[in-house]
């Protein structure tokens, strides 16, 4: 992406002349003294100036190295959730482990573009509860859950099966009790669920080749105080919540007779985990996409137990062979004090296409911090590798104009407002006086150094 060259402005030219384009400083004629005062008093002013202009910078030279030093030790001390975040290496694993069941999604429908599934999975996300800093993208409609608006389940539908968290059956067990049969109240409940408009706009996201998570819910470019920190996540229940409904769906079908529509409705569930991970641009979003696709997997399961499916065991087995270390070995027994060591991790982490969309964002994310504590890159901004890194990352992760934008909100996003975090009080005061000091240095990088280090509780 070719940088901005702003132009000269001609009235500013026209106002500022030869000063405006580089050149020497206006600089008159000698003063003339016509007495000991004027003179006396100019010299005392032009000292007073240079001494001030000595002090000040002393002080800020001073200031910076107190500064950087109080960095380094508590960068240098942060512990492995900012240089190998055990959640991280979880969610990569985990995203192994939903490999094998990649062969049960859905046909994918390559008239359906990016921005169309992205809009789509808006749309049957909840009404926003505000953006903060990132202007949201508002869908044309919103799609409702018939569910939604009614009074709870009576808790004695459906005794048998373990108790859930939404308002419809649980998910766990629903499709292995269809040979026992349901109450006309439950095969009710199933019908609602089974037949909401809502699959219409499900079953689009999940045929989807590629969604653009990030386009669809946000307007980029983001605004100035805008960071990947406080960029709103995704509505974790209520984006699982479809998952459970999906399984009512395929009980439905399945308590009607029509077993190839309940295996569609799992693959389905499996489809959509798939496209929220496989598009992820945090952690959080990868993580959600594994659990959806666990749950329409646990329904596969049953389904293929009650009709004898021979692809039942085969599946199990698929996934008892999944490798469980994903992650490079220069992340398994990593040295806090080998500092290069971990930057070339994060590096490899970034590159890794095996640890999914969302862990390469984060491990993005971790590079960035990986210059504080070191007083060059403290003042100058991180080495030639590092660069590189993001420069590779705007290439091969980002595919969208939404995901060039985040790779540059990582890159350069500051803490304009601390408040906009979220911060606690002795966070956010803290945050304030290293915002002071970027700014007095014109260095955004105190600001956001000084919040890992805060965040990692080793210089509080």
């Amino acid at each position: 992406m070719a940088d901005r060259i702003d132009t000269p402005d001609p009235a500013a030219r026209t106002r500022y002349g030869t000063i405006f384009d580089g050149a020497d400083p206006y600089c008159g004629a000698p003063l003339t003294t016509t007495g000991a005062a004027p003179a006396g008093l100019a010299a005392r002013i032009l000292r007073g100036m240079r001494s001030w202009a000595r002090d000040a910078a002393i002080t800020l030279a001073v200031a910076y190295v107190l500064g950087w030093f109080a960095l380094t030790l508590g960068v240098a001390g942060m512990n492995r959730a900012t240089w190998r975040p055990p959640h991280l290496i979880g969610i990569a694993e985990k995203s192994l482990l939903a490999e094998p069941v990649r062969q049960f999604m859905v046909a994918r429908d390559v008239a359906i573009t990016p921005m169309t599934a992205g809009l789509a999975f808006e749309s049957l996300q909840p009404e926003s509860r505000g953006a903060g800093v990132f202007e949201r993208r508002a869908p044309a409609a919103r799609v409702s859950a018939p569910w939604q608006h009614l009074p709870p389940l009576d808790k004695a539908l459906f005794a048998g099966v373990r108790s859930s968290t939404w308002w419809g059956p649980p998910s766990l067990g629903l499709i292995a009790a269809v040979p026992k049969g349901f109450s006309a109240k439950e095969r009710e409940v199933l019908r609602l669920i089974g037949t909401a408009p809502l699959w219409r706009t499900y079953d689009l996201v999940a045929a989807a080749p590629r969604v653009d998570l990030v386009g669809g819910r946000f307007l980029p470019p983001f605004g100035a105080d805008a960071t990947y920190w406080n960029m709103p996540i995704l509505r974790f229940a209520a984006t699982k919540e479809l998952a459970y409904a999906g399984v009512s769906r395929a009980a439905w079908h399945l308590s009607e007779g029509r077993q190839d529509s309940a295996e569609a409705a799992l693959r389905a569930v499996v489809s959509f985990g798939f496209a929220m991970h496989d598009n992820a641009a945090t952690s959080i979003e990868q993580l959600i996409g594994n659990v959806i696709t666990g749950i329409g997997r646990g329904g596969l399961e049953e389904l293929f137990a009650v009709t004898k499916d021979p692809r039942g065991p085969a599946l199990a087995a698929a996934i008892a062979a999944a490798p469980r270390a994903p992650l490079p070995a220069l992340l398994q027994d990593l040295s806090l004090s080998d500092r290069d060591a971990q930057r070339r991790a994060l590096i490899q982490a970034v590159g890794s296409p095996a640890l999914g969309r969302g862990v390469r964002y984060q491990a993005l994310e971790g590079l960035r911090w990986s210059s504080c504590g070191n007083l060059r890159e403290l003042v100058v901004g991180p080495n030639p590798e590092t660069r590189s890194a993001f420069e590779t990352a705007r290439r091969d992760l980002a595919r969208f104009p939404s995901e060039v934008a985040v790779v540059d909100l990582i890159q350069g996003g500051g803490i304009g407002d601390p408040a906009a975090l979220g911060l606690s009080s002795e966070s956010s005061a803290l945050m304030r006086l290293a915002d002071v000091a970027g700014r007095i240095y014109v260095n955004p990088r105190l600001s956001t150094c000084a919040l890992a280090g805060w965040e990692s509780r080793v210089i509080q």
